[in-house]
């Protein structure tokens, strides 16, 4: 089966923008559904790139500050600023935002529960849950599929967790119950995945690696026709089988033909798979556009040192990625830190005081200059091992691991630029 029948049967039934009669235009621009979005995922390309993503916006964490709004500190912004620290610390925030926000990129929404010591009265805010079925977790429609609309707080009324199978079972939210983070580049309700812009260029890379790796094959392992019999003595149906067995006997990984002489078989094997790899290198450069994320992110270790990024492009990724921080630092700010700060310290008004997420800064320093400087500090002895793991954000070695030798006895066999 070809990845394109794959991808368009796993997605089952899709009425009214994949079913019999819809056009290869229509489906082109059509949302794509949660199974097609997992197809996307599943390409090894996308799935290191949203990775890479959810990687470097959370690897360095995140600090909060509570102030008064003046900017100043006082007994209580401290005590309220150490207690909401300690909340995210025993709900394990950092474990469940990560997933969050891959789960942010894929369907374009991504989701938290806020439990509470009593759900009806919505009295002290004990901790969070992670929505584990994502994909079955919506706004609460009206029967034209339309978002539910408050109308005191012209936001989304609440939230479903549908039960496809058993829809008695489907559970409803207020809105105080979820931190809801959602991806949406026209500023509304609406989840729109991250993928969308990509899906149609990764489902015909699919393909293109497909025929790559038939060509491959077939050149690696040709196919072994076997004549048997002649004019004048005819082979019979016994006799090629018997051939057809003898030849598999003596071989692995080709395929056999076996006939009689009266039949022909021809062969079109492909004469170069240059112009298949240029075309597949044209999809990554897409699918590297559509996600905003430099090529050298999508390409393995040995590409990765062989590749350079401009300033340019690294400046422009890295506002994006800050940009994603600031998004999901005022759905924490409206969605969590507020929510808690009426629950469980309800005599503060919130008008007295300002909160601050800090998002350690992302580095724009290339690589490879890092990692050479690590290098040359390491053997001359200007750094212990420790601190050029700090600089990779790893932890210390244990005493027991074997520390950086020092063999280079001059700094002038290393030319910095």
């Amino acid at each position: 089966m070809r990845r394109s029948e794959y991808l368009a049967s796993a997605t089952g039934p899709r009425t009214g923008k994949g079913d019999a009669t819809t056009t290869t235009k229509e489906r082109f621009l059509a949302l794509k559904t949660p199974s097609e979005l997992e197809a996307c995922f599943r390409d090894p390309t996308v799935n290191g790139a949203i990775y890479a993503r959810t990687t470097l916006i959370t690897k360095k964490g995140m600090t909060t500050e509570v102030t008064l709004t003046n900017g100043k500190t006082s007994t209580q912004t401290d005590a309220i600023q150490e207690a909401f620290n300690n909340f995210l610390r025993d709900s394990d925030f950092d474990n469940r935002y990560k997933p969050t926000r891959n789960a942010k990129d894929v369907y374009g929404k991504g989701a938290v529960e806020l439990k509470y010591d009593d759900p009806e009265t919505k009295g002290e805010l004990l901790g969070l849950a992670s929505i584990v079925d994502i994909v079955n977790f919506d706004y609460q429609r009206d029967s034209n599929q339309r978002i539910l609309i408050d109308e005191e707080t012209n936001k989304p009324k609440g939230f479903i967790q549908k039960d496809p199978a058993q829809p008695k079972n489907n559970v409803l939210f207020d809105p105080q119950q979820i931190a809801f983070f959602h991806h949406n580049p026209f500023g509304g309700y609406e989840p729109y995945s991250f993928l969308e812009p990509i899906y149609n260029v990764t489902e015909s890379k699919s393909n293109i690696e497909v025929g790559i790796g038939q060509a491959v094959y077939r050149l690696g392992f040709p196919i072994l026709e076997g004549i048997v019999g002649s004019e004048e003595n005819p082979a019979s149906a016994s006799e090629i089988i018997d051939e057809a067995k003898a030849l598999s006997s003596l071989v692995f990984g080709q395929d056999i033909y076996v006939h009689d002489h009266k039949k022909e078989l021809k062969v079109h094997y492909p004469q170069s798979i240059r112009d298949i790899q240029s075309s597949n290198e044209y999809m990554l450069s897409q699918i590297s556009t559509g996600l905003k994320i430099p090529m050298v992110f999508l390409m393995g270790k040995a590409e990765i040192h062989a590749t350079t990024i401009s300033k340019e492009a690294r400046q422009y990724f890295m506002d994006i990625l800050q940009g994603e921080q600031r998004s999901d630092g005022r759905i924490i700010e409206n969605q969590i830190f507020r929510v808690f700060i009426k629950t469980n310290y309800p005599k503060v008004d919130l008008n007295n005081i300002r909160f601050h997420i800090k998002w350690p800064e992302i580095s724009s320093e290339d690589l490879d200059s890092l990692s050479l400087r690590n290098k040359v500090y390491g053997e001359l002895g200007v750094m212990t091992t420790d601190e050029i793991r700090d600089t990779l954000d790893l932890e210390p070695l244990k005493p027991e691991d074997i520390p950086i030798p020092k063999k280079v006895t001059s700094a002038t066999e290393y030319n910095f630029g």
